[in-house]
């Protein structure tokens, strides 16, 4: 009943968003993003570790520049109102730098094999559209791209499928994530999929990809089920057992399971331990009281009350 900890690498737009969300229109993109890296940078949360690729760090370095310095071309000749002021573009600037250097940001470095793993997307990337509608067709992604999630494989192969989301606000990146993981076996040989990944010291499979999330479009039951509850905490939160939850603190548990148990219809706390829900409940509770408790307190709480009578059924 250990709780699982969700790797997750960050695309450049997703990193950027954070830093300066007043650069884009995908205001609900911003606002996922800075709920998503919050959590981690400011509440500490321990349930999420995040990554991003060196490329993508300086990526975001390049946007808080063109932000701040290129007054003579693009957005800000443009719109000189979303000029990165100096005092915002140094916080920002250092916050970032901090970050990485404190490890809260995990910098992926490129490594030789990483090309060899770009073998694995880049070939679905060309062969398929995906989408048929006019509007929203994309053209196939570039190199760089195709590195990134070469990336993220690497990180699959290190810490397994079910654990690595990609979370990007490309569309095309999505798409073509989500499709590689649905190639069959007989695709991936006619691909080069195989061969690239034996040549990468790995056995060819869809489980080899990461799950993509697209930031922007996600629905709040994808995202809960992504990061185990949705929002997240923002705030620090307070590592604690059962046996030092205040009074306050067990009420606001005891909301977040009916809350959680009418949403999954679940008439009792017994199955918790084998269902998705025990994260959300983690990650409401949180949300409401800053404090972090491990999945096994909240469901042996749960499971206390339920049979002293003091539990409210759905």
């Amino acid at each position: 009943m250990e709780s699982p900890i969700r790797h997750v690498v960050l695309d450049t737009n997703v990193l950027s968003d954070f830093l300066y969300p007043e650069r884009t229109a995908a205001v609900e993109r911003a606002t996922r993003s800075t709920t998503l890296l919050s959590a981690v940078l400011y509440a500490n949360w321990p349930c999420i570790r995040i990554y991003t690729p060196a490329i993508c760090i300086a990526e975001s370095m390049a946007i808080l520049d063109m932000y701040h310095f290129c007054t003579w071309a693009r957005e800000v000749k443009a719109n000189p109102a979303i000029r990165l002021s100096a005092e915002m573009y140094r916080k920002t600037k250092s916050a970032l730098e901090i970050a990485v250097r404190q490890r809260k940001i995990e910098q992926l470095e490129h490594e030789p094999n990483h090309v060899l793993l770009a073998g694995l997307i880049s070939p679905v990337n060309s062969s398929f559209q995906i989408r048929r509608k006019k509007r929203t067709i994309k053209p196939p992604m570039g190199a760089a791209d195709c590195v990134i999630v070469g990336m993220a494989i690497h990180l699959v192969s290190r810490v397994g499928h079910g654990a690595v989301r990609l979370v990007t606000g490309d569309q095309r990146m999505a798409d073509v994530v989500m499709r590689a993981g649905r190639v069959r076996s007989t695709t991936a040989e006619k691909l080069g999929l195989t061969a690239s990944a034996e040549a990468a010291g790995l056995t060819w499979s869809p489980t080899l990809y990461p799950t993509p999330i697209n930031l922007g479009q996600a629905s709040l039951s994808g995202l809960r089920l992504a990061f185990g509850g949705w929002p997240l905490p923002t705030k620090p939160v307070t590592m604690k057992n059962r046996a030092e939850l205040t009074e306050n603190e067990k009420a606001d548990l005891i909301a977040a399971w009916l809350a959680v148990a009418r949403d999954a219809r679940i008439s009792n706390p017994d199955s918790l331990p084998y269902r998705p829900e025990l994260e959300d409940i983690k990650v409401r509770f949180a949300v409401k009281s800053s404090t972090y408790l491990t999945n096994e307190c909240i469901f042996r709480f749960l499971l206390k009350e339920r049979k002293a009578g003091r539990l409210p059924r759905p």
